[in-house]
């Protein structure tokens, strides 16, 4: 199991999350919506989440501040879904990253196709 460990120092036992345009979403076991409403309407508490998992650091979530909804599926596993607002430059600057590198990507594929388009017109 993974731990999540809030900003102010309270923490939950998690099974995983997930984060997606600006959207994270976290599942868990064994616990009600009226514990999970209070640990993620703290403001202060949400402002930077951090996972471990073995006592080692997995990934740390920064501005996920807004509450959007928190649901129980079959077998008491409980999800929450955080919205992003204020995004941290590191943040931003990782996901501009990420789309340069597939922007990237794509053009040398399509380079490629070209290439390969050409040789097969000159033979």
């Amino acid at each position: 199991m993974q731990k999540l460990v809030f900003n102010d120092g309270k923490n939950i036992e998690i099974q995983s999350t997930q984060s997606s345009d600006g959207k994270l979403y976290i599942r868990m076991l064994m616990t009600n919506s009226e514990e999970l409403k209070t640990l993620f309407m703290d403001e202060f508490a949400v402002r930077k989440m951090t996972v471990y998992e073995n006592d080692t650091k997995i990934e740390c979530y920064e501005n996920y501040n807004k509450l959007s909804y928190i649901k129980e599926e079959i077998g008491s596993i409980w999800e929450v879904e955080m919205i992003q607002e204020g995004k941290d430059d590191a943040t931003l600057i990782a996901e501009l990253t990420k789309e340069l590198d597939n922007a990237n990507s794509q053009i040398t594929a399509l380079q490629l196709a070209l290439v390969e388009l050409y040789e097969s017109k000159t033979m």
